[in-house]
């Protein structure tokens, strides 16, 4: 009768050798246990420039919407608007986020991000300058929409930018550009009246928010180009990975409640943006032939 096989000492190395069984089968070695002080590598999906992009953007997303609300009465008065069309004007944003926000994930799927929202900015600080310069009420409300019609876009982009970029990070970077969105409209809201007041004119508390657009575009131009040349030199016989449909929720569900109630509370919002001035301002201040609120 043989004895069975006794084990094999291990190395001084700690690398496991398989160990023989009594039928002669092998075990498989054990994976070798990672060395003390040493953190895994995680892969790098988000950078500076990409978050400095995202908070520029989410600065821009109300700041249209808000200083429009705060002149709204000597933009009726400047352009001749009629009650009708200046509810209108007050409409546009919920129009544009339902209309264009449903295509942005198709826009997402034809062309790559950065450059979607290349193009949305520049929509924006387009329509926001052409909306000032023009004494046409039509024309203003073709130019708001515009403008309108970029911020559509990019809100919807901005959450898919947060997954895709800092999947690891998705709390802490969407606390940060809500934050940079905040800012932005409050900002916008309380310095509209006092810098058409510094120079004379509705026209300036308007326009100088397309400074601010403008500026958001520098950061996704470099990286729209990086993903033009990035696709440009991948293979033509590689592998693309096909994308993930976007699904309506389900009747009833979590998510389709959420978009509801997320609606109604943005349109209810909007409304008292854009009628909030005729409120607040007093009536001397509105009876009086100038610009803004008197000093």
């Amino acid at each position: 009768m043989t004895p069975p096989p006794t084990a094999i000492a291990e190395p001084a190395t700690g690398i496991a050798r398989p160990r023989p069984t009594v039928d002669g089968a092998r075990r498989p070695a054990p994976a070798p246990a990672p060395k003390p002080g040493r953190r895994a590598e995680r892969p790098v999906t988000g950078g500076l420039l990409v978050l400095v992009g995202m908070l520029l953007v989410a600065l821009n997303l109300r700041a249209a919407v808000t200083s429009l609300g705060a002149l709204l009465g000597e933009v009726r008065t400047g352009l001749g608007l009629s009650g009708a069309m200046a509810g209108l004007v007050t409409t546009l944003p919920t129009i544009a986020f339902a209309g264009l926000g449903a295509l942005t994930p198709w826009l997402v799927r034809r062309y790559a991000p950065a450059r979607v929202l290349v193009v949305a900015m520049t929509a924006l600080a387009a329509g926001q300058v052409l909306r000032v310069v023009t004494d046409s009420a039509l024309v203003f409300v073709a130019t708001s929409a515009l403008a309108l019609a970029g911020i559509a876009v990019a809100n919807i982009l901005l959450p898919m930018l947060v997954k895709q970029h800092f999947p690891r990070r998705t709390g802490l970077v969407t606390g940060a550009y809500t934050m940079a969105l905040t800012a932005g409209t409050t900002v916008a809201a309380a310095s509209a009246v006092p810098v058409a007041h510094a120079f004379g004119s509705w026209r300036a508390g308007l326009g100088v928010w397309a400074a601010l657009a403008a500026l958001a575009v520098l950061p996704w131009v470099p990286l729209a180009l990086r993903a033009r040349a990035a696709r440009r030199a991948a293979t033509p016989t590689a592998v693309v990975a096909a994308p993930a449909r976007v699904r309506p929720a389900r009747p009833g569900s979590p998510g389709r409640w959420r978009s509801t109630s997320r609606a109604v509370a943005e349109r209810v919002t909007r409304s008292w943006t854009g009628w909030r001035s005729s409120f607040a301002t007093p009536a001397s201040a509105r009876r009086r032939p100038g610009c803004c609120w008197p000093g």
